[in-house]
């Protein structure tokens, strides 16, 4: 019986305790927590962004293989021709040493109309002026800013994911604080209807606290539906649902303040001016000698020897030597108008530094400023705590209205509220510093 009974028992036990592993995995769901850089990190992986890179490698790896430097170029030949009239040199007369007479040069074998050539022909690029080098690296380098353009837009995108982030952050936020005040003026409500039971204090007490309940709560759908809309979004940029994710803000760090930036629009600028200077020594390598050698083997009639009418091997080696001279005067105004692209991609350059040096000192600035009105609305708060206590009382005592009270609740919210907006500007101007400093 006692062993019945103990099996009976965990066996009850033992349901308990699967019904409440399935209630608390039950209410887990939908908990999930959101940073900042997970928003930023999924964003990233849902965008084309690393597939682009992907191709933009593979494209590099194919112009590396189509443009080639001092490869010899090879070539095998063969041809079969038919030709009217062909070569005859019987008959012609040649005046012999002594003056004489003339004597005639007379052939057995003419040549035949039908002609065969089978040749292997080699050319050696010796010298080109520089001109294959050039190409190769001027190649390199754009695959490097069609790359470079792909991380400035991954930035961008960044930037714009955390922007979404801390107003969903900030509406969150207050959706907190309206929450809060319409459980605590609810709880005001009972006390305040208990009251007007009693005779202590008028009706009138009761329904404007009901008005302001309902006018938060208008306010607070108001927020949620904003709220709901942004999270939309992220979810699209994502690929993740973030409808009912608790968003959380770590303070953002600040790698350091000093004023130099490392924004990715700054290597652009450096690969553009050098792209330009390998398009310059592209231009003279143009004008510049070259120098081929050349080699040609082949069996074939007729061969080298017009005289032979036989099938023979045949050979020839050589060297040429090309001067552009007609290309020197393009070349000096094609190289003046890179120089003159080079010094104003440096002008802008040195521009953009500029603006973003002063930008930086402003949200220096402004975090300095935000971080006085956090201690001030702290101290605020603390006063304006006191004071609603005062006027709760007051109010249950019939001393002041529920008017005096609201106005008083509300100057409360609105420092709350303030503080709220005040710390998320803070990490917005972080993160904005962190942005023209390039280390977002």
């Amino acid at each position: 019986m006692i062993s019945k009974l103990s099996c009976m028992q965990l066996g009850k036990t033992f349901i308990l305790l699967f019904v409440i592993t399935a209630f608390l995995a039950q209410s887990l769901i939908g908990q999930t927590t959101v940073t900042l850089h997970e928003c930023q990190q999924w964003t990233i992986e849902q965008s084309s962004a690393s597939s682009q890179l992907n191709d933009l490698e593979l494209l590099r790896k194919i112009k590396n293989q189509i443009i080639k430097s001092y490869i010899p170029e090879v070539s095998l030949n063969a041809s079969v021709k038919y030709q009217y009239p062909s070569v005859n040199l019987s008959g012609i007369n040649v005046i012999n040493e002594d003056n004489t007479g003339t004597s005639y040069l007379e052939f057995e074998n003419p040549i035949h109309n039908d002609q065969y050539l089978v040749s292997l022909d080699l050319t050696q690029k010796v010298w080109d002026g520089g001109m294959a080098s050039s190409q190769q690296k001027y190649e390199d380098i754009s695959s490097d800013i069609a790359m470079q353009n792909v991380h400035i837009e991954t930035y961008q995108l960044k930037e714009e994911i955390g922007k979404l982030f801390l107003t969903v952050l900030y509406l969150q936020e207050n959706d907190k604080v309206f929450e809060s005040s319409i459980h605590t003026l609810r709880q005001d409500l009972k006390k305040l209807e208990a009251l007007y039971a009693n005779g202590i204090i008028l009706e009138s007490n009761v329904y404007i606290l009901e008005a302001e309940i309902m006018r938060i709560e208008q306010e607070q759908k108001r927020i949620q539906l904003q709220q709901q809309s942004i999270r939309k979004a992220l979810s699209e940029f994502t690929g993740k649902d973030l409808l009912q994710a608790t968003f959380i803000l770590s303070e953002i760090e600040l790698p350091d303040t000093s004023l130099q930036s490392l924004r990715p629009e700054f290597t652009l600028l450096k690969l553009q001016q050098s792209a330009l200077e390998c398009q310059k020594k592209v231009l003279i390598g143009q004008s510049m000698p070259k120098i081929n050698i050349f080699a040609s083997g082949g069996y074939g009639r007729p061969t080298y020897n017009l005289f032979s009418n036989e099938f023979d091997f045949m050979y020839q080696v050589g060297a040429k030597l090309h001067v552009p001279i007609t290309l020197w005067g393009a070349t000096k105004s094609g190289r003046d108008y890179l120089e003159i692209q080079k010094n104003l991609i440096a002008s802008q350059e040195k521009t953009y530094g500029q603006s973003l040096r002063i930008k930086m000192m402003e949200k220096l600035n402004e975090m300095e400023s935000l971080r006085s009105l956090l201690i001030s609305d702290e101290q605020i708060i603390i006063k304006r705590t006191v004071i609603v206590n005062i006027c709760k009382k007051q109010l249950e005592e019939g001393v002041i209205t529920a008017n005096d009270y609201i106005k008083e609740v509300n100057a409360l919210n609105e420092i709350i509220l303030n503080k709220q907006l005040h710390n998320i500007q803070l990490e917005q101007a972080k993160m904005n510093f962190n942005s023209l400093k390039g280390t977002l």
